[in-house]
C-alpha cells in the first residue's frame, strides 16, 4: 500500500483509538473521583505528574527512531535500521535501570513533602515506586512503538492501546472495589502496562523480521546521531509534560492537593479531545521523513498546508463544543459544586490546544528537516513562557491562571513563531502560509459554529448521552465541512480510496 494510504489509514485507527481513550476517561473519572474522593484524587493526580516526568528520561530517542527508522526503510537499507534499534535498545536498558535508582530514592523523600491527608507514609511510598517503575518498564520497549509507527503500523498500535485501556479500567475499579486504594491502582497500572509493552515488541518482530538485537550492530557513530536529533526531543518533551502535568503540580503545591481536581480534570478533557488531533500528527512523522530521504520537496510543501488545516478544525470544533456546553458537561459528569471553577478552566485550556495542534505538522516537517535548532528554540519559549506567566497567575488567580498561561504561550509560539520558522526552512512566504492555512479552516468551521448555536438554541441538552450526541453533531459537521473545503479536489478521491482499499498493508 502507499504512503498515502498508509497514512490515510493511520489517522482513522488513531482517531478510533483516541476516542475509545476519551470514552474510557469519560466513564472511569467520575467513577475514581467518587470512590476516592477530592483529596485522594488529587494526590494521585500529582503522583502521575511527578512521575511522568521520568519519561523524559527517554532523551527523545523514541521521536529519533521513528524518524531515522522510517528514513532508511525508506530506501530498504535494514543493517541502518537494526543499528539504530539496537543502539537505541541498549541506551533504553540502561535509562531503565537508572529510573529506578532514582525513583526508588524519589519514594522515600516525596511522601514527607507532600500534605497526605489520611494516607500512610508506607503506602504513598509504594504509589510512588510503583508509578516509577511503570515509567521504567516503558522505557524498556520505546523502541519497539518506534519501529511500529516507523513503518506507520498504528492499527496494530492503537488495537493494542485500546485492549490495554480497557484491560486498566477493569483492573483500577477491581481494585478500588477490593478496598486497596491508591496502592491497588498503581499495582494494576504496572501489570497493564507490562502486558502492553510485551505485545508490541512481539508485533515489532512479527511485522518486520529483519529487525535483530544482536550487538554487532550497536554503533558508536548512530549513537552520536541518534542523540544529536533527540536532544532536541527532550527539551521539546519537557515542555509537552509541562502542558499536560505541570499545571496540576503548581496548583497542588500553592493550593493544596484539593485544588488540583479544578485544574486536572478540564486538562484531562482537553488533554483526551487534542489526542483526536495528535492521530493526525503521529502519521505525519514518519511520512514526513520519507518524504524528505525521498528529496519529494513539492510533497513536504503539502504537508505545511493540508494538516494544519485539518488540525485547526478539528481542534476548534472541539474548542466550540466546550464554549457552549461545557458547563453542562462538568455539571453531568462532574457535579453541580464543579461548574463555576471548572468550566472557565476548560474553554481557555480547549482554545489553548487548538493553538498547539494547528503547529503540529509544522514541527514535524522541521524533525524530517533535522531543524533541530528551531525546535529547541521553540520548546524553550514554550517553557518559559508558561512558568512564568503560569507561576503568576496561580498564585493570583488559582487553576484558571495556569490555564490563561497555557494560552499565551501557545498564542506566541504555535501561532507565530513555528510557523514563521518552518516557512523559513522551506523558502515558502509566511503571508502564504497563513493565507492557505487560516481562511479556509475559518470558513470550514462556520457550520459546526451554527450547529452548536442551533442546538443550544433549540434543544439545550442536558444528559451525557445528549450532550455526546452533540459533540459528535458537531464533530461530524466539521468533517464533512472540512473535507470539502480545506481538502483540495484530487486529495478527496485519493482519501476514500484509502479507506476502502483492501490489500494487505506491507511496510515499505
Amino acid at each position: 500500500m502507499s504512503d498515502k494510504a498508509l497514512a490515510v489509514r493511520g489517522v482513522v485507527f488513531n482517531w478510533l483509538g483516541r476516542g475509545c481513550a476519551i470514552i474510557i476517561t469519560f466513564f472511569l473519572t467520575p467513577y475514581l473521583v467518587s470512590k476516592l474522593g477530592d483529596e485522594s484524587y488529587g494526590l494521585w493526580s500529582m503522583v502521575m505528574a511527578f512521575t511522568s516526568y521520568y519519561a523524559m528520561a527517554d532523551m527523545g530517542l523514541r521521536g529519533a527512531g521513528v524518524k531515522y527508522i522510517a528514513q532508511y526503510l525508506a530506501v530498504k537499507d535494514y543493517e541502518s535500521v537494526n543499528k539504530v534499534f539496537v543502539t537505541s535498545l541498549a541506551v533504553y536498558a540502561l535509562i531503565g535501570a537508572v529510573i529506578l535508582v532514582i525513583v526508588g530514592i524519589a519514594s522515600v523523600i516525596l511522601p514527607y513533602t507532600i500534605d497526605l491527608g489520611n494516607h500512610s507514609i508506607r503506602e504513598m511510598q509504594w504509589v510512588i515506586f510503583l508509578t516509577g517503575a511503570t515509567m521504567a518498564t516503558r522505557m524498556l520497549s520505546q523502541v519497539y512503538g518506534a519501529a511500529l509507527s516507523a513503518m506507520q503500523r498504528h492499527d496494530i498500535t492503537n488495537i493494542v492501546a485500546v485492549a490495554m485501556q480497557l484491560f486498566q479500567a477493569v483492573a483500577v475499579v477491581a481494585a478500588l472495589l477490593g478496598g486497596y486504594g491508591l496502592w491497588g491502582m498503581a499495582v494494576a497500572t504496572f501489570t497493564v502496562t507490562l502486558t502492553g509493552q510485551l505485545l508490541r515488541t512481539a508485533f515489532s518482530y512479527w511485522l518486520l523480521p529483519e529487525l535483530s538485537i544482536s550487538t554487532q550492530y550497536f554503533d558508536k557513530q548512530m549513537l552520536k546521531q541518534v542523540f544529536r536529533f533527540s536532544g532536541v526531543n527532550v527539551m521539546a518533551n519537557t515542555a509537552a509534560r509541562l502542558l499536560v502535568y505541570g499545571g496540576g503540580l503548581i496548583v497542588g503545591y500553592m493550593w493544596g492537593p484539593a485544588m488540583v481536581l479544578f485544574y486536572t480534570i478540564p486538562e484531562s478533557i482537553t488533554q483526551k479531545t487534542s489526542q483526536l488531533g495528535s492521530a493526525i500528527t503521529q502519521v505525519i512523522d514518519p511520512l514526513a521523513s520519507r518524504l524528505n530521504a525521498q528529496k519529494n520537496k513539492s510533497a513536504m510543501l503539502e504537508l505545511m498546508v493540508l494538516p494544519p488545516r485539518l488540525l485547526t478544525v478539528s481542534s476548534l470544533s472541539l474548542a466550540i463544543f466546550f464554549a457552549f456546553f461545557g458547563g453542562s458537561v462538568i455539571r453531568q459528569w462532574m457535579g453541580p459544586q464543579y461548574v463555576e471553577q471548572m468550566t472557565p478552566v476548560l474553554c481557555v485550556l480547549a482554545v489553548a490546544r487548538a493553538l498547539k495542534m494547528s503547529t503540529g505538522g509544522l514541527q514535524a516537517v522541521l524533525r524530517s528537516m533535522a531543524k533541530l535548532r528551531v525546535i529547541a528554540i521553540a520548546a524553550m519559549l514554550e517553557i518559559c513562557i508558561t512558568l512564568v506567566f503560569g507561576l503568576t497567575g496561580v498564585w493570583y488567580w488559582g487553576p484558571i491562571g495556569m490555564a490563561y498561561a497555557i494560552l499565551i504561550a501557545q498564542f506566541l509560539v504555535g501561532l507565530l513563531f513555528v510557523p514563521a520558522a518552518t516557512c523559513k526552512a522551506l523558502d515558502l512566504p509566511i503571508r502564504r502560509f497563513y493565507l492557505d492555512v487560516w481562511p479556509p479552516s475559518l470558513a470550514a468551521l462556520l457550520p459546526p459554529l451554527c450547529v452548536a448555536f442551533l442546538l443550544d438554541y433549540f434543544w439545550a441538552p442536558g444528559r451525557l448521552l445528549e450532550l455526546a450526541v452533540v459533540c459528535g453533531l458537531i464533530l461530524v459537521t466539521a468533517g464533512i465541512s472540512a473535507f470539502f473545503i480545506c481538502v483540495p479536489r484530487n486529495r478527496r478521491s485519493d482519501i476514500l480510496v484509502s479507506l476502502t482499499f483492501r490489500s494487505p498493508v506491507k511496510p515499505a
